[in-house]
């Protein structure tokens, strides 16, 4: 009767172990960082065919190893659109790049006039960038288009401390212990 007790004990612990490990998995998996986007400056004037604005309804695509990681919202009839909009950024990605495509939304179609685009390594350092947006339909009068992307620096917290309690009177309690502070 004791060893089957024991057993049970025994398979307690390891399922209380591979919920754990599960657990700390799922911690290293989750947000690592942030990239936003925070401006944009000598977008192309009069991109609209109809109805004619003198400046585009600015967003910007923002995508990362192909797939979209999020839009910013509309900004309506400004050169130098202002966005201030960041994206959550999961896991690692040392070999891919960061995408980010401008476009003007009007009745044709929120992808309808294209203003250019420009990459940036996702392995890239926090800071701030400023980058010439290439590719566009029309060109500005003056200047050259630019977007500024900022990598702000924020560590990823920590892994949550998971301990786990086994008692012999059959009473099993899993909690999670508040984060150490430093």
């Amino acid at each position: 009767k004791q060893g089957r007790r024991a057993a049970h004990i025994r398979s307690i612990v390891a399922m209380l172990l591979a919920l754990a490990a599960a657990a700390l998995a799922s911690a290293s998996a989750e947000t690592e960082g942030h990239v936003c986007i925070k401006s944009a400056t000598n977008l192309a004037e009069h991109v609209d065919s109809w109805p004619k604005k003198p400046a585009p309804e600015a967003w910007v695509k923002v995508e990362l190893g192909g797939r979209v990681l999020c839009k910013t919202d509309e900004v309506e009839n400004n050169l130098s659109p202002v966005w201030d909009h960041c994206c959550s950024v999961g896991g690692m990605h040392q070999h891919t790049w960061y995408w980010f495509s401008v476009f003007d939304s009007d009745y044709a179609g929120p992808e309808a006039d294209y203003l250019g685009s420009v990459g940036l390594p996702a392995n890239s350092t926090a800071g701030t960038y400023e980058l010439e947006l290439k590719g566009g339909k029309k060109l500005p009068s003056s200047g050259v288009p630019k977007i500024t992307i900022e990598i702000p620096i924020a560590p990823p917290p920590p892994p949550p401390r998971i301990v786990c309690h086994v008692a012999i009177s059959r009473k099993l309690a899993v909690t999670r212990s508040p984060p150490m502070t430093p």
